[in-house]
């Protein structure tokens, strides 16, 4: 029984020393080949990734959301366009992760690109009037699972 065990250690680091070796001449700090990397994730990145490519979108439609506000305050109607209330025009935003941004009498629609997981998907902040004030609902169809990312995001088919 010992030799069987010296034997299975012999083996067992000659296996770590292979694949230290093969690490360090391939640069590679993580000798696992990318397929076992990416299941032992798992997709917890991918998930982070697009969480962060949306809120990108966010960040870049608070200025839309400002000036749309600030149009219903002044003018008391809602805005139909981007011209109507001062800012460039939807195709004009672009980002890591934004096609376009775009202003209707129902609010400020985001469309994204693929870095979200769904080419052309959409979030639209839609515009609640509220006693002389905007509140803001958030939705999508593109994004089932846009509640997990975005909590205050509702996902509607």
């Amino acid at each position: 029984m010992p030799r069987v065990l010296i034997n299975f250690l012999v083996v067992f680091a000659a296996v770590l020393a292979s694949l230290f070796v093969y690490s360090k001449l391939n640069g590679n700090k993580n000798p696992l080949p990318a397929p076992v990397q990416d299941v032992r994730d798992f997709g917890i990145g991918q998930i982070r990734a697009r969480k962060e490519a949306l809120i990108e979108g966010f960040r870049v439609a608070d200025g839309a959301k400002t000036a749309y506000a600030e149009y219903y305050s002044n003018v008391g109607k809602l805005p139909t366009k981007n011209a109507e209330v001062g800012i460039q025009e939807p195709d004009t935003y672009h980002g890591k992760s934004i096609k376009r941004i775009e202003v209707s009498e129902s609010g400020v629609t985001i469309t994204y690109n693929d870095q979200t997981g769904v080419d052309n998907g959409r979030v639209l902040l839609e515009a609640v009037p509220l006693e002389g004030n905007i509140t803001w609902k958030c939705s999508s169809e593109s994004y089932p699972s846009i509640k997990a990312m975005i909590p205050t995001c509702e996902y509607r088919k």
